[in-house]
């Protein structure tokens, strides 16, 4: 089941309290950004981000949090969400000047995620692919953040495997769930 997003936080904090393992990236804390650090993102990028996602960054922490391995990594004050969009270690993109519709927002071991600025999409792309070719994983950040922390709830490959099959036909979920995405 999808988890509504008022009550993933606890059954985050639920699912770390119940491991022997340090999960302490596994939790959505709030709050998240100021709205002055936001705008200034938006500025330094040059962009306007969605609604859900500028929303959720200012509910959320997402300086560092991981969800069935899907990273965020954000900074405090979203230094590194900037950092990696303006091309810092290096360009994502390559060549020429990165696409004025996606920002890098999450990664796994495998796959690179992008929001698309002009519709709010979440797209995956994988890595070292010779022809990139994108699939969108979610409608939008909300849901991406719902998908991730459900499939996180899992305490076992299978359980996170049975999750992500009832929660979505996208086959990035899947591959996600049982660690190879």
């Amino acid at each position: 089941m999808l988890v509504p997003l008022d009550d993933l936080p606890q059954k985050l904090r639920d699912r770390v309290s119940r491991s022997k393992f340090d999960l302490s990236d596994l939790q959505l804390v709030e709050p998240g950004a100021s709205a002055e650090v936001i705008s200034r993102a938006e500025e330094h990028l040059g962009v306007k981000f969605p609604k859900e996602f500028a929303q959720l960054l200012e509910r959320f922490d997402f300086s560092r949090l991981s969800m069935a391995n899907l990273i965020f990594e954000y900074g405090r004050n979203l230094e590194k969400l900037i950092e990696a969009n303006l091309g810092q270690p290096f360009p994502w993109w390559g060549t020429g000047a990165r696409p004025s519709n996606l920002i890098l927002v999450g990664a796994t071991d495998g796959h690179a995620i992008f929001l698309s600025i002009n519709d709010g999409r979440v797209i995956a792309t994988e890595k070292g692919a010779v022809r990139q070719e994108e699939v969108c994983i979610a409608a939008n950040f909300e849901e991406l953040v719902r998908l991730a922390g459900s499939i996180a709830l899992g305490a076992t490959k299978g359980e996170r495997t049975n999750i992500a099959s009832t929660i979505s036909a996208v086959p990035f979920w899947k591959q996600l769930a049982a660690g190879t995405a």
